[in-house]
């Protein structure tokens, strides 16, 4: 099993905790739509955050550096979460902050 996919049980596993919901990115429409889209959308009663999930040494491209300053240039939230994001409970503490839906 991939880290990436790692990642994803991860999230998946905090959102069903806290009580959010969650969109994971992998199928191919979106890799159609365009390149640099977001790993991930989580929803909560308080609003959404758009994450992108990377390994400890992962880059991010030109693409999703992109999608990144548009989304936060739009005013939603971005978030880049990589291992040690779900370690140290920054994930946790992202999550519930958006509350439970």
């Amino acid at each position: 099993m991939t880290e990436h996919r790692q990642l994803e049980q991860l999230l998946a596993a905090e959102c069903r905790t806290a009580g959010a919901w969650f969109w994971i990115n992998t199928g191919p429409a979106v890799r159609q739509s365009g390149s640099g889209w977001v790993d991930a959308v989580v929803l909560g009663r308080k609003g959404a955050l758009f994450v992108e999930l990377k390994s400890r040494d992962g880059r991010r491209t030109r693409a999703q550096l992109t999608v990144a300053r548009m989304l936060v240039a739009l005013g939603f939230e971005y978030r880049l979460w990589r291992r040690q994001h779900f370690d140290d409970g920054t994930v946790t503490r992202d999550i519930k902050e958006l509350g439970a839906l």
